[in-house]
């Protein structure tokens, strides 16, 4: 009993940096011990470090300016500065953990319906940590407004997504926006990690990860959709 005792407390707690190395041992740390409160803090710091710098690129940018109708508005260029930087951080310290439960919920919900056998807990601290790859998406996007302005192009388009090379409009927009380099590289790990904080086979953990990211892919173009129309309907 005794060197069952040592050999748990010998676990190591799962790290940020070693999902992006070795996936797996992080995946059986999770298991072992689901700890997230250090991953969410610093994800949650460079969140907002990384996109207060976005809105800062964004407000200066023409095109994004245009396309705010920050000039038909009247609004003040400082206002409109205060605005975009204000929902960012916004995002950051509020949308970060609510779309983490989210998320987490439904991978358990859909753990229970395939009788895997993760907790709550051990969902969040999974989704916790892979969520470091948006965070680096964010981090190429703020970088790349910076140094090129946006391109000439819509500043809104991520450089690392398929609608960065592919012209679109409305919802198949949205949709090639939302295939993106870091999100097929986290669709692979949430498989992954699925299966193995879950015990679950190789099947059901990418079953899992292809139904959330099917609908959160639609639902962005849905979005994306909705966004333009409303902006073609205002006078």
């Amino acid at each position: 009993m005794s060197d069952v005792q040592t050999s748990s407390s010998e676990v190591r707690k799962p790290s940020l940096l070693g999902v992006l190395f070795s996936p797996t041992e992080q995946f059986e740390r999770i298991r072992e011990k689901p700890r997230f409160g250090m991953a969410l803090t610093i994800l949650m710091v460079l969140s907002v470090i990384i996109l207060s710098l976005t809105g800062l690129a964004l407000v200066e940018n023409p095109i994004y300016m245009e396309k705010a109708g920050v000039e038909e508005a009247g609004l003040p260029p400082e206002a409109f500065t205060a605005i975009t930087i204000g929902s960012m951080l916004f995002g950051g310290v509020i949308g970060t953990p609510v779309l983490l439960l989210l998320r987490s919920l439904f991978h358990w919900l859909f753990m229970m319906l395939f009788r895997g056998e993760a907790s709550f807990k051990q969902l969040f601290s999974l989704n916790t940590h892979l969520y470091l790859l948006p965070v680096l998406s964010s981090l190429i996007y703020m970088v790349y407004l910076w140094v090129t302005g946006g391109g000439g192009t819509d500043p809104e388009t991520l450089p690392t997504s398929l609608s960065a090379f592919v012209s679109a409009e409305g919802f198949l927009k949205g949709l090639l926006g939302g295939i993106e380099i870091f999100a097929i590289w986290e669709l692979i790990l949430t498989a992954s990690g699925l299966s193995i904080v879950g015990r679950l086979s190789k099947g059901k953990g990418w079953a899992i990860a292809l139904i959330i990211f099917g609908v959160t892919l639609l639902m962005m173009a849905g979005f994306t959709a909705l966004g333009e129309m409303a902006d073609s309907m205002a006078p």
